[in-house]
């Protein structure tokens, strides 16, 4: 069912209905529209401030009671008494238009941005990029003396590698030839420079190595690789991988027919 009430300060000719749902989802409530003295409804705020033109301001108009909350109800008034210019001034309202949102939030305008003006040009020079590296304690291949390598076959470790009779100790504390070589395989792996070995003397490194080792470097002593050294080492691969070949024809009869072929 529908109450009409008649509003006082709207123009002559409103009409306030309030409609009341008996049933469905919404019993119980109302919803309240306002009606023109041409019989035009109006729904929504925006619908209301459209029907009734510049003349007033419904931004503070309380949809449910049919009143201004305060003076914001704004008239255009013709008469030019200083009085009548006076009140004009003490409420000044913003114009509506027909493209204002009367449910948007009204804030504060966004603050501006700073500007930084500085007295002096841009610098032109680039800095070179550098590479970073993973940070490493000093002596972390001590931490790897307990570990061996387990033949799977046999469950046994296997017998521990050996090194080169040129390449020696530097002096690093209690480091021995396993170390040594978990020390030179991080350096070969890691290193973004050739490896030379330590420059400093061993007395010097053993009386303060954390201060005399260089850490870029494996802890062997200062070593050059020759051209004999070279010839050496690409005949033992040599010989290796002929043995590897033979090996193979031997246990596997069609590898040597499919290399002939």
């Amino acid at each position: 069912y529908k109450t009409h009430g008649v509003l006082s300060q709207l123009p002559p000719g409103w009409k306030r209905e309030e409609v009341f749902r008996c049933n469905g989802l919404n019993s119980g409530k109302s919803i309240v529209f306002y009606v023109t003295p041409t019989g035009q409804q109006a729904r929504t705020p925006k619908e209301l401030q459209l029907l009734l033109g510049d003349k007033f301001d419904v931004a503070d108009f309380d949809w449910r009671s049919g009143k201004f909350s305060s003076q914001s109800l704004k008239s255009k008034i013709s008469d030019s008494t200083p009085k009548s210019k006076c009140l004009v001034s003490l409420f000044p309202v913003d114009r509506s238009d027909d493209q204002t949102d009367w449910f948007s939030r009204r804030a504060a305008p966004p603050l501006p941005k700073p500007l930084i003006i500085s007295s002096h040009n841009d610098s032109k020079r680039i800095e070179k990029p550098t590479t970073m590296d993973c940070p490493k304690q000093l002596f972390s291949e001590l931490r790897l003396s307990d570990s061996r390598a387990i033949d799977s076959r046999t469950g046994f470790a296997l017998p521990a590698p050996t090194l080169p009779k040129i390449i020696q100790a530097a002096g690093a504390p209690g480091y021995n030839e396993f170390h040594l070589i978990h020390n030179l395989m991080s350096a070969l792996s890691g290193a973004s420079c050739p490896i030379t070995g330590q420059d400093q003397p061993v007395p010097t490194i053993e009386k303060n190595p954390c201060a005399t080792l260089n850490h870029a470097q494996p802890f062997v002593k200062n070593l050059i690789v020759t051209d004999e050294d070279i010839r050496k080492q690409q005949h033992r691969v040599k010989e290796l991988r002929r043995k590897l070949e033979a090996a193979r024809r031997k246990y596997n009869p069609r590898y040597s027919n499919d290399r002939e072929g």
